[in-house]
């Protein structure tokens, strides 16, 4: 999903060309818009150049670019992976490399190795090729990916084991392992710097620390991020660290949610922001009201519109919110789901040898929580694939595309849609209050 770039200063062919990017750059601009770019600089794919280097030998310019560890061997004489570390992806973080006889660190999948921070050279490289080059270009700031992730604290060794999550023998690597390390926050006052010159917002994606270690990030005096997301809301009812060992929450829980992310800025000189729903997300309204009729979807739709737009902060609406997209319905088989999260967590379930009663269970988890259901493509009309391309796309648009797309939705006065668009009037009026606080 565009999260293994193997080349900074191109653009993905099937996206379109470089060309096509100045072109969008320079249209927004003429609309006295801001674009914003997904800032991937935790790890890249290994189709990278610079990892292709990397892996020829031990000894080449690049040979520290990545996290390279020698493996450990067991009382059998196996191989093993130089520490317990379980991937976001489920399974070992540590992937063998034949060529350099190594393993090399990917806390997300096969393809993602993790570049090496500690490295100078490897961060100017960053900052030259994945941030100056677009900042020149024209854009005007970056939502930064697994901002917490950077620093990792050496020597690395193996994390305790957690005995309510892995189903695969790992475990996650939290605080003190990879995340909110030791010199995370040395790292983003220098890419901070690195933007100085620009004029540009970013905004970052940490999660999983105290409220004290979040707002070193976004305090105005540190120069790191200008806001961060907070996962309050959306984490509901998951288990910490396994978003598929899911509890269900209750209506405090809820509000507590709310409360604790619209108070994360008081008394500091921090920013914050607002958001129910993106990439990493299930659908809102699946997930926090009732999507099972066209009326109780247009009320539910409605309700969360008017608590996003009431809630202090920089308020993030992603693409089909504004309409009221739905969940894919559960009638979906495991099949039809293209995460790679999803499908590592199914297959390594399936290994436990668990009953049909225990696979409907999770399947019905997977459906209310799974990425999945927020990367379907967008619904603009009631054509094929929702009116998203002719052609063939890369999962199938959501069954309801007659029922819930842009067109309709437009059309409608009494839309999720059209309330919407009133709602973020009333936002703006009243910013002082509502976006302020």
């Amino acid at each position: 999903m565009g999260y293994d770039i193997s080349n900074y200063e191109a653009v993905y062919p099937r996206y379109g060309t470089m060309d096509d990017m100045d072109k969008l750059i320079s249209e927004v601009h003429k609309r006295d818009m801001k674009i914003i770019c997904d800032l991937v600089i935790n790890h890249t794919s290994q189709e990278h150049a610079w990892f292709k280097e990397s892996r020829s030998s031990r000894d080449n310019d690049k040979a520290d670019w990545y996290i390279w560890r020698d493996a450990k061997i067991d009382a059998e004489g196996n191989r093993q992976p130089p520490t317990n570390w379980r991937s976001y992806f489920s399974g070992s973080a540590w992937q063998w490399d034949e060529t350099r006889q190594q393993y090399y660190l990917r806390l997300f999948a096969e393809g993602q190795p993790d570049l090496n921070w500690e490295n100078e050279q490897c961060r100017e490289a960053i900052y030259q090729s994945a941030v100056k080059f677009w900042l020149d270009k024209g854009v005007d700031g970056f939502r930064i990916d697994t901002a917490g992730l950077y620093s990792k604290t050496y020597p690395l060794k193996n994390a305790p084991e957690d005995p309510k999550t892995p189903i695969d023998g790992f475990a996650y690597p939290r605080d003190g392992f990879v995340s909110n390390g030791p010199r995370i926050h040395e790292f983003h006052k220098e890419l901070h710097e690195v933007m100085a010159p620009y004029d540009t917002m970013t905004v970052g994606e940490v999660g999983g620390s105290s409220r004290e270690d979040t707002l070193k990030y976004v305090s105005a005096k540190e120069k790191e991020m200008d806001m961060i997301f907070l996962f309050n809301l959306v984490d509901l009812g998951s288990t910490k660290g396994d978003k598929f060992n899911y509890r269900d929450y209750t209506s405090k829980d809820f509000k507590d949610a709310v409360f604790d992310q619209s108070n994360f800025i008081k008394g500091t000189d921090a920013w914050s922001t607002a958001f129910i729903e993106n990439h990493d997300q299930s659908r809102c309204i699946s997930r926090f009201g009732d999507d099972s009729t066209p009326k109780l979807r247009n009320i539910s739709g409605k309700m969360l519109a008017t608590l996003q737009a009431t809630l202090s902060g920089t308020l993030f609406v992603y693409e089909g919110q504004e309409i009221g997209m739905t969940n894919v319905p559960l009638s979906w088989d495991i099949s039809e789901y293209k995460d790679v999260n999803t499908i590592n967590y199914w297959n390594a379930f399936l290994k436990t040898n668990p009953t049909e009663q225990e696979k409907d269970k999770l399947k019905k988890i997977i459906n209310k929580v799974c990425r999945d259901n927020g990367r379907t493509p967008m619904l603009w009309d009631d054509s094929k694939n929702g009116g998203f391309t002719t052609g063939e796309p890369w999962m199938r648009a959501n069954d309801n595309y007659k029922e819930v797309n842009a067109a309709k939705e437009r059309a409608d006065p009494n839309s999720i849609y059209n309330y919407y668009k009133k709602a973020l009037q009333i936002r703006k009026e009243y910013r002082d209050v509502l976006v302020h606080g």
